[in-house]
């Protein structure tokens, strides 16, 4: 078999070195024989409500937190996600900013008051940590959004396998909570959740089917099977429940991996992700706020609907299914399970996802096998097409010595996440389409001696940008490692710190990108995995200043309305209205709506214009009352005029 793959590795190289869209491999990698080690699967997929009693480390820091690093809570349950991290920190577009985590803190009676973790910062500070959850039930993986009118909403699961909406009430200073109906008969999981809409009011959630192993039952063929849901009235009323999303289905799947899926949304664009293990990598795209969908294969799998000891041989598998793979195996690339998507100004869709390869080499045991030392973010957009991705960042290396030294080659060295070595990741946009992506790694440079296992190393928390729409990404040695001197506030603690699950605010809106994560002092988990004994973990909000770090000027040139002799009419306007402006030279051009707290309601990219006279006929239709801006832009001038909707 070694012999084969060898053989087929080598016909393909020459044509690899040549392809358009060859993989580009970012950061240093682990030597080949340490990554390559096998390991059973034997992940439980955790709802939250398993009775997981354990020992309570008593003897940990307690840190009071200060800029630029702030402690917004705390939790003793630390599971923050199966997989893919959901939307945990929202900006309404006013400067405000909430943010959620699961919350636990009773671990010897098995958390029974778990729940929402909920912080708000008004513009200047953050809340008091909070004690208890915002729910009435017990609940747990929570996301986060913002309303139009800038109404925190949360979605999270019950431990009746409901989904549960929550929306702050402000004239009563209360959380009204409901619950999405679903004709799903073992219920529904791992929710997922964005907010758009023309209005900025409709809520697009996500979730997975109860599987057989957590209780429930298979449903329409597949154990655990994605379904989305939309309300347009911000909770109020659900107009679509159990959608079957296009190739989400039977027909390539025969189960789906609990919190490996995500959701973004803007404007009436609508993006769906499935981080698939065993089954193809998917994204699927609404431009009409949820109503359509196409859907697009970024990385296929060789075998649809494939079943654990169904087995593969080399002959059905190619090179590109295999590249890059272990020594020895017949494994298959795909993904960890976790990565992010999201919508640019211009609606194209952007997706990452950590690189994994998968082997089921044992058709007897009913069980499979991952590389848990394997790293790599993969990167794909629209541009690229189908079955088509690149590298854009990895691990780093801290000493410069050109490997990646770690102090076991055992592969219980990492803290054991089931997900790769570069995972967890988070991705943000700016005004100027200028991208941002947070993800855990293994670092180089920090271990512990006695941890459980011995010499585990710990995570940090990096961060890449691309200022060209993708095209290209910082060099390694520019990647930010946000736990470093600077940004935390006890740079003597940096050697001892274990940080996982960031989630950065998909939209930055001024000069800071925001971003929560986890972090604690010992590698890997207590409820699952390493089975720490549990103590405080401290969720973390860093506001990062994208002038310093990354060179990113994200303000505007604002010009007045004259430059263009920017007219608006008739206005007030019903249905459609005429803009009118003049160009001194050849531009990007592109027109859009924002409400009056900011938040961009509708956008047309109109391409590259001559200089000249021109009159746009923008519809209005799917505008409430009210008053708004219509924001022209030219290349980096942007001009604005206030327009009343009647």
């Amino acid at each position: 078999m070694q012999k084969s793959l060898l053989v087929l590795f080598c016909s393909f190289f020459a044509m690899a070195l040549i392809a358009q869209n060859s993989p580009i491999y970012k950061g240093v990698t682990l030597d080949k024989a340490v990554a390559s080690q096998a390991q059973k699967i034997n992940k439980v997929n955790m709802t939250g409500f398993e009775d997981v009693p354990l020992h309570v480390n008593p003897n940990l820091p307690l840190n009071d937190r200060t800029d630029p690093a702030i402690s917004i809570g705390t939790t003793l349950y630390d599971l923050q996600s199966n997989a893919a991290v959901q939307n945990r920190i929202v900006d309404d577009g006013s400067g405000k900013l909430s943010a959620t985590w699961t919350m636990g803190f009773d671990a010897a009676g098995g958390y029974p008051n778990r729940g929402t973790g909920f912080n708000a910062n008004d513009g200047t500070s953050w809340g008091p940590d909070p004690s208890s959850r915002i729910e009435t039930v017990r609940t747990g993986w929570p996301a986060v959004g913002a309303l139009a009118d800038g109404t925190p909403v949360t979605l999270a699961h019950t431990s009746a396998t409901l989904l549960h909406l929550s929306k702050w009430h402000a004239p009563s200073g209360t959380w009204i909570e409901t619950d999405i109906p679903s004709a799903s008969p073992g219920g529904m999981l791992w929710p997922r959740m964005a907010v758009g809409g023309a209005d900025g009011n409709t809520i697009h959630a996500i979730g997975v089917t109860q599987p057989t192993a957590n209780g429930g039952q298979v449903y329409d063929g597949v154990d655990g099977h994605l379904l989305y849901f939309r309300s347009v009235d911000g909770g109020d009323s659900w107009d679509k429940v159990d959608v079957k999303l296009p190739e989400m289905d039977n027909t390539k799947f025969v189960s789906m991996d609990a919190d490996a899926y995500v959701i973004d949304a803007d404007g009436e664009t609508v993006a769906v992700a499935l981080w698939s293990g065993f089954g193809d990598v998917l994204i699927a795209k609404s431009s009409d706020n949820g109503d359509t969908w196409t859907t697009t294969v970024i990385r296929d799998f060789p075998i649809d609907a494939y079943s654990t000891d169904q087995g593969w041989t080399i002959d059905d598998v190619s090179y590109q299914d295999t590249v890059g793979g272990p020594d020895g195996f017949l494994a298959i690339q795909t993904s960890d399970g976790t990565g992010d998507v999201i919508i640019d100004k211009d609606g194209k869709v952007h997706a990452w996802y950590g690189e994994m390869f998968y082997a089921d080499e044992d058709l007897t045991d009913g069980t499979s096998s991952f590389f848990p030392l394997w790293s790599g973010v993969r990167y794909w957009n629209e541009s690229y097409g189908a079955d088509s991705t690149n590298v854009v960042a990895g691990l780093l290396d801290s000493d410069g010595d050109g490997a990646y030294n770690l102090q076991s080659t055992s592969t219980a060295v990492a803290g054991s996440y089931f997900t790769s070595i570069t995972t967890f990741i988070s991705a943000a946009v700016d005004q100027n389409n200028n991208l941002y992506v947070a993800y855990s790694a293994l670092t180089e440079d920090n271990w512990k001696e006695d941890a459980n296992p011995e010499l585990e190393h710990y995570h940090h928390i990096y961060v890449t940008t691309s200022q060209d729409g993708g095209e290209s990404w910082l060099a390694d040695e520019d990647i930010l490692d946000v736990i470093t001197p600077g940004l935390v506030d006890d740079d003597d603690l940096i050697p001892a710190m274990e940080a996982v699950f960031p989630s950065l605010a998909r939209d930055v809106t001024g000069d800071f990108l925001n971003m929560t994560y986890q972090l604690d002092f010992e590698p890997g988990l207590s409820v699952r995995g390493d089975t720490d004994p549990a103590e405080t973990n401290f969720i973390y909000h860093i506001a990062i200043n994208i002038g310093d770090e990354f060179g990113v000027v994200n303000t505007e040139d604002v010009v007045a309305p004259e430059a263009f002799n920017l007219e608006l009419a008739p206005n007030p306007a019903e249905g459609n209205v005429n803009v009118s402006y003049d160009l001194p030279e050849a531009a990007q051009t592109t027109i859009s709506v924002v409400n009056m707290i900011g938040q961009e309601v509708s956008r047309e990219t109109l391409g590259n214009q001559f200089a000249g006279e021109y009159t746009h006929n923008l519809n209005i239709n799917n505008l409430a009352n009210g008053v708004y801006l219509v924001r022209f832009q030219a290349d980096n001038q942007i001009s604005t005029q206030k327009l009343i909707v009647k």
